[in-house]
């Protein structure tokens, strides 16, 4: 009988930890993450790779590895870079390509369709002069779920953003939070505004082809901030649209040398022309993975263990229905008493919540954008026959669900000289 393959897989919660032994078998898998989860996890920490490397290549030695598993942005880097210090495959070549905004940028110049970009790095000079037009984006060169990016309509505006935002991705402390690789240096790109719709396409990647492509929109996000609110998957675009997004995303992939995996690309689409705004060498994020099981019947972890393990059989892609993922989001500083007809929404045959939440924990203080970025008080699914159904009902479960309670915002200025001060005291 041939012996079972054994991986490194990195993590993030327990449950992810318990899916994989079932997958894998517990004796199979041995586990890593930024987070303590507890006996028998190794700890990916900022500063101490040496000390990962060396314990996993001691194991390896005692038992080889197949292969290094990981579905997140924050270990992107360093999985990559371990799999390649132990000699095993890896997802893609250069993994500071799918993390630095800048580089991603000029692997797509002359490939595929994607916003000018123009690199701000703390303690140059500002050229106007050199910049897209405004409105423009800024967004952190190494960030990720959209923390610290805004839309800016003037010079102004940009200055005052730009050294706000410099500020709060300091005193956030990122490089500790999200990633223990990205250096901690708090550069920005000035992007170039592209309007029209926006799309989601979660790929999976096989030897350097892509085999799989599941196409979703996004609800419209609420300017000046890029908080996103909800998805309607499958997508309602017309199948030409939907082709020439597919396509794009799939030349952006290319651009980047990803070869394995699953893919996460956000593209937008004006006038029937796709720009591709970023590519993520890894899942979704959020509740991408529920959205597609839901949708599609599709486990998206199983399958990237079946690849990992050689046994991938790629399914049918046949949408059972429609499903509007939704957030009800706060903003500023809020402190919430209740949620209108909550408890009579979540009794709708098509509404649920999703896993691990209460209705009843919906109060209390509650921080959204420009001081926090995860401002989610509830995140749901809405379900219908197709996406135009799931749509109408989404809109109307959210015009009854308001939540009631205080708003409060400090004046700008008074902000900016706290996080000023903050960041001082951290030096």
């Amino acid at each position: 009988m041939r012996p079972s393959k054994r991986f490194i897989a990195f993590v993030d919660d327990a449950g992810a930890q318990e899916r994989l032994a079932e997958l894998l078998g517990r004796e199979n898998v041995v586990c890593v993450s930024r987070l303590p989860l507890g006996p028998g996890v190794l700890r990916a920490a900022r500063g101490d790779r040496d000390a990962l490397f060396a314990e996993c290549r001691h194991l390896h030695e005692r038992r080889a590895f197949s292969g290094v598993i990981q579905w997140h942005e924050q270990y992107v880097i360093v999985a990559t870079e371990l799999a390649r210090h132990l000699g095993l495959p890896t997802h893609l070549g250069d993994p500071w390509i799918a993390r630095d905004k800048l580089r991603m940028r000029q692997a797509f110049e002359g490939r595929v369709a994607s916003p000018q970009s123009v690199l701000l790095r703390e303690g140059e000079n500002l050229d106007v002069s050199a910049l897209p037009p405004f409105p423009c984006i800024l967004k952190p060169r190494y960030g990720c779920g959209s923390i610290c990016a805004i839309r800016v309509d003037d010079e102004q505006e940009l200055v005052r953003e730009l050294r706000e935002k410099r500020d709060k991705l300091v005193t956030t402390r990122l490089h500790e939070v999200f990633d223990i690789e990205i250096p901690t240096e708090p550069d920005f790109l000035c992007e170039a505004f592209v309007g029209g719709s926006e799309h989601s396409v979660e790929s999976l990647v096989v030897d350097g082809e892509v085999k799989l492509q599941l196409l979703s929109d996004k609800l419209p996000m609420t300017p000046p901030y890029f908080v996103e609110v909800g998805d309607v998957m499958p997508s309602a675009l017309p199948e030409p649209e939907q082709e020439r997004v597919l396509a794009a995303t799939r030349a952006a992939i290319s651009a980047l040398d990803i070869r394995s995996g699953w893919t996460h690309t956000e593209v937008k689409i004006d006038r029937g022309v796709p720009s591709v705004m970023e590519v993520g060498a890894r899942l979704g994020g959020g509740y991408t993975r529920d959205l597609v099981l839901d949708v599609y019947g599709i486990d998206m972890l199983a399958m990237l263990v079946d690849m990992h393990r050689g046994s991938l059989e790629l399914p049918n892609v046949t949408a059972r229905k429609a499903v509007v993922g939704s957030r009800l989001v706060c903003k500023n500083i809020s402190f919430i008493w209740r949620v209108d007809e909550l408890q009579r929404v979540l009794e709708l045959p098509y509404v649920r919540l999703l896993g691990g939440q209460s209705a009843r924990r919906v109060r209390g203080a509650c921080l959204g954008v420009p001081y926090s970025y995860a401002g989610t008080l509830l995140t749901y699914f809405v379900s219908g026959s197709s996406p135009a159904e799931a749509l109408a009902r989404a809109t109307e479960v959210s015009a009854r669900m308001h939540w009631r309670g205080l708003e409060l915002r400090l004046p700008p200025a008074l902000y900016a000289a706290y996080l000023r001060l903050k960041r001082r005291a951290q030096i």
